[in-house]
């Protein structure tokens, strides 16, 4: 299965400038859309023990200042949720990554 739904904000460079409902709006679709496509596909692969989850992330889950505080903070949370999905499913042959590509 392969994450790769996701959106950025408009460029605010500036915390002073951020909304929280534009926050939101982004780890909303960001982040949550990986873990219920990750939780869905889990569903199947489970018990058919086998399987694999990649998740697509950007250059700015590893390096601060690329882009908006939004978009970085949910790329972030991606590979850590991957990360954590990894662990749990590697006991049943499933196999899940988190690929960080430049923007």
């Amino acid at each position: 299965m392969f994450n790769n739904a996701g959106t950025i904000n408009q460029p605010k460079p500036s915390m002073l400038d951020n909304t929280k409902s534009d926050f939101e709006k982004i780890l909303s679709i960001n982040i949550i859309g990986a873990f219920l496509g990750t939780k869905h596909a889990a569903r199947v692969m489970i018990p058919a023990r086998q399987g694999s989850i990649i998740t697509m992330a950007t250059v700015c889950a590893r390096i601060g200042g690329v882009a908006t505080h939004a978009n970085t903070s949910s790329k972030h949370g991606m590979v850590g949720l991957m990360r954590n999905t990894a662990v749990e499913l590697g006991q049943y042959g499933i196999r899940v990554n988190c690929m960080c590509h430049p923007m």
